[in-house]
C-alpha cells in the first residue's frame, strides 16, 4: 500500500471512531452541567438536544399523559417517605410537585424559584383546570408538599404540609409549615409556619374531626444531641393554629437523616399512626429499622415503638428496612397498613440480591411479620445474578425496588401498591434507569398479584409513583415522575440537567365513548382482544347489560388453566368497557380470558408474542 492510500485509510478509521463516540452519549462523562442549554417550555422541549462542546444527549418528547404545569428541573421528589402528591375525592384529582425553573436548575435545592405547585381536575384527569403555574406560597420558598383534602365552612379544599422557608424569597431559614387554599382552585393560600423548633419538614393527615394531625422532627446538630419527633394538631383560621408539641420519639444520637409520615383513622378521631425510620437508630453496623407507634387518644400518648423487622430477616433473607415507607388506613376501620422498602444486608453475592424487597405490614397480618409483595421471586431483574449485577449506581436514596405507595379501594376489598424497579442500565453515565410496577391484593394483604411493569420503557426514568389513599374502580390512577437521564441532577451526581415531568396513568378500566355507553347493551358480550397477537399490551372490550346485580369478573389464564391476572372484579353499571392487559412480566404463548357474571360465562383466546 502506497503512503497516500495508507493516510486515506488511517484518516477514515479516525473519522469513523470520532463519529462513533460523538454519537454515543453513553460513552461520555459530563463534566460541566452549567453549559447545558435549558428550556422553559411546559409541554415539550424547544430543542431536541441539550449540548455543549463535549456532550450530546438526544431528547424525546414526554409521554402524552403529562400533567400540565407540573414540569420542573428538580428530580428529587421526597423527604424519605412517600408524599401524598396525588389525591382523589370523588371525580376530583389534585396533583402536586416541587417546582424549580430553568434558571435555578444548576442549584435546585437553593433556588429562589423553589415552590410546591399543583393542578387539579374535576373529571378524573381528563382535563386539568389550572391554566398557569400555581405556587402554594408567595414571597417565600416551599417544598415537599404533603397534600390532604379538608373542609372550610363546609367546602372541600386542599391543604399542603411540608418544608417552608421564612420570607423574603431569598431566605435560607427553613421552617415546617402548612398552607391551605381558601377555596379549591382559588390559589389564595394561607401559610402558617411552625415557629419555635428547628424542624423543617412536616407530614400531615386529616383526622375524622377535620383537623390536621402533624408530625415534625427537630434535627440534632451534634452526635450527642437529641433528635425528637413531635406531634401537633393544626386547625386553620385560629390565632395559634398549632397545638402544643407532644413528644412521640426521642433518639440520643445524630440522626439528621430520618424519614417519617403519619395517617389518621377515617372513623375514629383518636386513632393515629406514625411511621418513621432513623437510619442509625439501632445497633452499630446494622441496617436501619422502621418503627411504628399508635395513639388512641388523639396524640396525647403514644404506644411503645414497635420494630417491624428487628432481626433483619424477611422470609429467611437478610433484609434491613430502608427509609421508604407509606401508610394508609383500610376504609371504615382502625387498621393501618404500612408498606416499606427493604435493603439488602447480606455480604455474599446471592444473599445480597435476595435482600431487596417491597413489603407490607399490619399488626394482625401474617402474625405481625412483614408480607413480601415484590422481590427475587417475581421481579425479573432480581431473579438471577447475571442480570442483577448489571445494575449501575442508584438514583439518590433509591434501591433496586423502592418508594412504595399504598392505596385502598373505597370498600376496602383491594389493596394496591405501586413502586419503582431499577432497569439494567446501558448508560456509562453510571446510573440505572427505573420503571414503575404495581401489584394488588384482594384478601387483606396476605397474597399478591404478580407485579406488572406499567411503564416498561428503555432509556427512560420512571420513579416516585404516587397512589391516592382511597380510589374507586378496579385500579387507581398512578402518578409518577418521568425524565430521560438517570442519576440525580438535584445533588452532586454530575449528570446532565434535563426537564422532569409528572405523568398520570388513569384507571386501566376505561369506559368507551358516551354515545356507546348510553346505548345500554341488552346482552353480555365479550369481544376479541386487539391487537392480537400482541406485545406486551392489548385491550379487551366487553359489554354489560342493565338489570344485573352480580359481580363482573374478567380473568386471564395461561394454557394450563392457571389464573395469571384478575382484570375486573366489581359491580359495573350498564355500558361498554375496555380493560388493558399488560403482559410484560409473562412469557410468550397462548392465553385465555374469561368474562363471567352470574350465569354468563364466555372465553376467548389471545396470543402473546415477544
Amino acid at each position: 500500500m502506497n503512503p497516500k492510500t495508507l493516510l486515506i485509510v488511517l484518516f477514515a478509521i479516525v473519522l469513523s471512531f470520532s463519529f462513533y463516540f460523538s454519537s454515543k452519549p453513553e460513552s461520555l462523562k459530563f463534566k460541566n452541567r452549567d453549559l447545558i442549554s435549558y428550556t422553559d417550555d411546559m409541554v415539550t422541549p424547544n430543542s431536541n438536544k441539550n449540548r455543549n462542546v463535549n456532550y450530546v444527549y438526544q431528547l424525546i418528547p414526554p409521554p402524552q399523559d403529562t400533567i400540565p404545569f407540573l414540569s420542573t428541573f428538580i428530580d428529587y421528589a421526597t423527604n424519605g417517605n412517600t408524599l401524598k402528591q396525588l389525591i382523589k375525592h370523588g371525580d376530583t384529582l389534585i396533583a402536586s410537585s416541587s417546582f424549580v425553573d430553568s434558571l435555578g436548575a444548576a442549584n435546585p435545592n437553593n433556588s429562589n424559584s423553589l415552590a410546591v405547585v399543583f393542578n387539579y381536575s374535576t373529571n378524573n384527569g381528563a382535563n386539568w383546570l389550572n391554566p398557569v403555574y400555581n405556587p402554594i406560597t408567595n414571597g417565600s420558598k416551599s417544598r415537599f408538599g404533603d397534600g390532604s383534602i379538608f373542609s372550610i365552612s363546609g367546602e372541600k379544599t386542599i391543604l399542603f404540609a411540608g418544608r417552608n422557608w421564612n420570607s423574603p424569597i431569598s431566605s435560607t431559614v427553613r421552617r415546617a409549615g402548612v398552607s391551605f387554599d381558601v377555596l379549591l382552585g382559588a390559589s389564595s393560600f394561607t401559610l402558617n409556619r411552625l415557629e419555635g423548633t428547628l424542624g423543617y419538614d412536616i407530614s400531615a393527615s386529616i383526622r375524622a374531626d377535620n383537623k390536621a394531625a402533624c408530625l415534625v422532627k427537630t434535627p440534632s446538630s451534634a452526635v450527642t444531641d437529641n433528635d425528637t419527633l413531635y406531634y401537633t394538631t393544626y386547625t386553620p383560621n385560629l390565632t395559634f393554629p398549632f397545638s402544643p408539641l407532644k413528644v412521640v420519639r426521642t433518639a440520643v444520637m445524630d440522626n439528621s437523616a430520618c424519614s417519617y409520615t403519619i395517617a389518621c383513622s377515617p372513623i375514629d378521631t383518636n386513632h393515629i399512626t406514625v411511621v418513621y425510620n432513623y437510619i442509625n437508630d439501632h445497633l452499630p453496623f446494622t441496617k436501619a429499622i422502621t418503627k411504628v407507634q399508635i395513639s388512641t387518644n388523639a396524640g396525647t400518648n403514644w404506644s411503645t415503638p414497635f420494630e417491624i423487622n428487628p432481626l433483619g430477616l424477611i422470609n429467611g433473607d437478610s433484609s434491613g428496612c430502608f427509609w421508604h415507607e407509606d401508610v394508609a388506613y383500610k376504609p371504615g376501620t382502625n387498621e393501618p397498613f404500612i408498606v416499606f422498602s427493604a435493603d439488602a444486608s447480606g455480604v455474599e453475592l446471592d444473599t445480597y440480591r435476595k435482600g431487596f424487597k417491597i413489603c407490607i405490614w399490619n399488626p394482625t397480618l401474617n402474625g405481625g411479620s412483614p408480607v413480601v409483595i415484590a422481590d427475587w421471586h417475581n421481579i425479573p431483574i432480581l431473579m438471577d445474578n447475571s442480570t442483577f449485577y448489571r445494575i449501575r449506581n442508584f438514583h439518590i436514596n433509591s434501591r433496586v425496588v423502592n418508594h412504595p405507595s399504598i392505596g385502598f379501594k373505597s370498600d376496602g376489598s383491594r389493596i394496591f401498591v405501586a413502586f419503582s424497579v431499577c432497569q439494567v442500565d446501558t448508560s456509562s453515565l453510571g446510573f440505572t434507569y427505573e420503571d414503575v410496577f404495581y401489584s394488588y391484593s384482594d384478601n387483606g394483604g396476605m397474597n399478591w398479584s404478580t407485579p406488572v411493569n406499567m411503564t416498561n420503557t428503555t432509556n427512560q426514568v420512571e420513579k416516585y409513583p404516587i397512589v391516592p389513599k382511597v380510589f374507586t374502580g378496579s385500579l387507581p390512577p398512578v402518578m409518577y415522575q418521568w425524565d430521560q437521564i438517570p442519576g440525580c441532577q438535584s445533588f452532586t451526581d454530575l449528570v446532565p440537567v434535563n426537564r422532569v415531568y409528572w405523568i398520570i396513568k388513569r384507571d386501566v378500566l376505561l369506559s368507551a365513548p358516551n354515545s356507546e355507553i348510553n346505548s345500554h347493551p341488552k346482552h353480555f358480550s365479550l369481544h376479541q382482544n386487539y391487537p392480537n397477537p400482541f406485545n406486551p399490551s392489548t385491550k379487551i372490550r366487553f359489554e354489560i347489560p342493565g338489570g344485573g346485580s352480580e359481580v363482573v369478573h374478567l380473568k386471564v389464564f395461561d394454557i394450563l388453566g392457571r389464573e395469571v391476572r384478575m382484570l375486573v372484579n366489581e359491580n359495573l353499571k350498564p355500558g361498554i368497557y375496555e380493560a388493558d392487559f399488560n403482559a410484560a412480566d409473562l412469557p410468550s404463548g397462548v392465553y385465555f380470558y374469561t368474562l363471567s357474571s352470574g350465569k354468563f360465562v364466555d372465553t376467548k383466546k389471545m396470543i402473546l408474542v415477544k
